[in-house]
């Protein structure tokens, strides 16, 4: 899109203050404001992330499955409870490194911060490796259904908040909104609460299944891996200011 150019006559009738085109007092505004929230973050050299999820980047972020039922986990079929006790950890330290890499741009455009209430980041802006899938097991070795149900929907709840304070950032200098395909919307918070540990199931009934653990492990990975691309192509190493201007004088 080329740049609007502004004259000296622009606003001479009142049509272009009302007006909604592209001409309009609103849109110039907002190309001001773009225009100046792009250097703003290059000169801080607000960074991409180096993403090792190991998820898969989509066209939109999309709903996680959160199970609808318990599975009798006695012989087989459950999920291991220490192995989903580890991917939860590690949901949470891909959380606080998302948080650190948002909170980068967003102190520098007077945007609201995110808080992440746990985890570790390792290496800034580095996304760690999560995991897709999770082991088998079956009697008490396996998760009790109701704690997985708590930790993933926290862990949803989580990632609602970073797709929230991406999307305030990429507004901000004029990057295409992360796209959604789930219920995802204004979160209560842009705190990362802390995702409950999951426990084992008193006996094989009441299990989590290992299908449904790895369906939910593998849309969240792909979710962050989607989160990163789209933050990737806004900042580019901390160059979004390389795009054309946005208002220019004529």
């Amino acid at each position: 899109m080329s740049a609007i150019k502004v004259k000296l006559t622009q606003f001479t009738g009142l049509a272009n203050v009302y007006s909604r085109n592209p001409y309009g007092l609103a849109a110039i505004v907002r190309g001001l404001a773009i225009d100046n929230a792009r250097l703003k973050v290059e000169v801080a050299a607000v960074h991409d992330f180096t993403d090792n999820s190991t998820g898969v980047a989509g066209a939109a972020i999309v709903g996680l499955p959160i199970p609808v039922a318990a599975i009798d986990a006695t012989a087989a079929g459950g999920a291991q409870l220490t192995a989903l006790n580890a991917s939860l950890v590690k949901l949470q330290n891909a959380g606080k490194v998302i948080t650190n890499t948002i909170n980068e741009a967003s102190a520098l455009l007077g945007l609201s911060a995110n808080v992440s209430a746990s985890g570790v980041q390792a290496a800034a802006d580095t996304i760690p490796a999560l995991d897709k899938a999770r082991t088998a097991a079956n009697g008490v070795t396996a998760v009790s259904y109701a704690s997985a149900v708590a930790a993933f929907t926290t862990a949803a709840a989580n990632l609602n908040s970073l797709i929230y304070g991406a999307n305030a950032v990429l507004a901000a200098v004029g990057a295409p909104a992360l796209k959604t395909a789930g219920p995802f919307g204004v979160p209560e918070s842009l705190t990362l609460a802390a995702i409950p540990a999951a426990v084992a199931v008193a006996v094989g009934p009441g299990a989590l299944a290992k299908a449904d653990a790895d369906a939910f492990l593998a849309a969240y990975a792909n979710n962050v891996a989607t989160l990163a691309a789209a933050w990737d192509v806004a900042f580019n190493q901390g160059a979004p200011g390389q795009g054309a201007l946005h208002v220019v004088a004529a």
